[in-house]
């Protein structure tokens, strides 16, 4: 018997490519609602010889794996380290029971890990796993969502390191990050300040590191012989931020769109007192292109406002963001090692 509630998930960060190491520890687990692609994909390369009447043989050519999963974005957890991964860093500070995560979006991230799903009958463990896209959406009167994917080189069933998930647990079963508690600051990247708050009713920032499957004869295994070394990055990492508004009310979005006006964004969601301050959790992007305004009556209700954007780096510092990288990400919670490590 296999039911949702049977799940464990679970994340580590690894070493060498081709090599599981455990992830069946305290702390390692991610509490998820939906799991995809958590197994192979092959290429079927059928013997197609002269000389036989029917196909009698067919081997396994290139294996592709991709495994994700999405849930509730909480505070604290394992659910950042694959998210610190795609950042490609993690300036860890603090004592006590309180810290700062501070991820500054690299121009190249190489960190991969171990992940592992038991599915209430067996482990399905992704021995090598590069996590390279996340989103974190929100939408009026709900909680954060995050989802990751990423890039597995090999799937496997049997012969895993991880043969049980049993020692696995959860930094906090708490924790979730409301939408209706964020505070989004948006104005001109020129501005000389940036406290002009929005009050969007959704929003959706996905992070997107191209890679490209590098397949190559490298020693692999006689049964697998299409794993992929590690992937590597091919073309620009892509950031994009989408914000609805529930009622047009202005022009001013249109005219910037008209006008290619770039736009900075801060948007922060504060949570509960850990000790002396509060869990909190910050995403800063100091240009913004827009790409697409949408404002379409559909009736004789209000008419929304969606605003699509891309984010750059910016040429210069601009007021009330630290960084030029298009994207700066900052949580403080309880834990004390940094991501990258985890």
């Amino acid at each position: 018997m296999s039911v949702g509630r049977d799940v464990t998930l679970a994340y580590s960060v690894g070493s060498t490519w081709g090599t599981a190491v455990s992830v069946n520890a305290v702390d390692k687990g991610i509490l998820t609602k939906d799991i995809s692609a958590s197994y192979n994909t092959v290429e079927q390369l059928p013997d197609e010889s002269a000389g036989v009447s029917l196909l009698e043989f067919m081997d396994s050519g290139n294996i592709a794996s991709e495994f994700g999963y999405s849930g509730d974005l909480r505070f604290d957890g394992q659910l950042w380290a694959p998210i610190f991964t795609i950042m490609g860093a993690d300036l860890t500070a603090g004592a006590g029971s309180e810290y700062t995560h501070g991820g500054i979006f690299a121009d190249t991230a190489n960190t991969f890990g171990t992940i592992a799903l038991f599915d209430g009958v067996t482990v399905r463990e992704g021995v090598s796993w590069l996590p390279n896209t996340f989103t974190i959406s929100g939408d009026s009167g709900g909680i954060v969502q995050a989802s990751v994917s990423g890039i597995a080189q090999n799937v496997i069933s049997t012969g895993q390191t991880n043969t049980t998930l049993g020692s696995v647990t959860y930094t906090t079963n708490e924790n979730r990050v409301p939408f209706g508690v964020g505070v989004f600051l948006f104005e001109d990247s020129s501005s000389g300040s940036l406290t002009t708050t929005v009050c969007p009713s959704s929003f959706e920032l996905t992070v997107t590191r191209n890679y490209a499957l590098d397949y190559t004869a490298c020693d692999n295994p006689l049964a697998t012989p299409g794993l992929t070394s590690i992937p590597v990055e091919d073309g620009f990492p892509e950031i994009t931020l989408k914000l609805t508004f529930p009622e047009y009310t202005s022009a001013d979005d249109l005219n910037d769109f008209n006008a290619n006006t770039l736009k900075k964004c801060q948007i922060t969601f504060e949570g509960a007192t850990i000790s002396a301050v509060t869990y909190v959790v910050v995403l800063s992007m100091p240009e913004l292109k827009i790409t697409s305004f949408e404002s379409d009556p559909s009736g004789p209700g209000r008419i929304p406002e969606t605003l699509e954007m891309t984010s750059l780096r910016a040429q210069s510092a601009v007021a009330g963001i630290s960084s030029v990288q298009p994207l700066e990400l900052f949580v403080r919670n309880t834990t004390g090692t940094s991501y990258l490590l985890l």
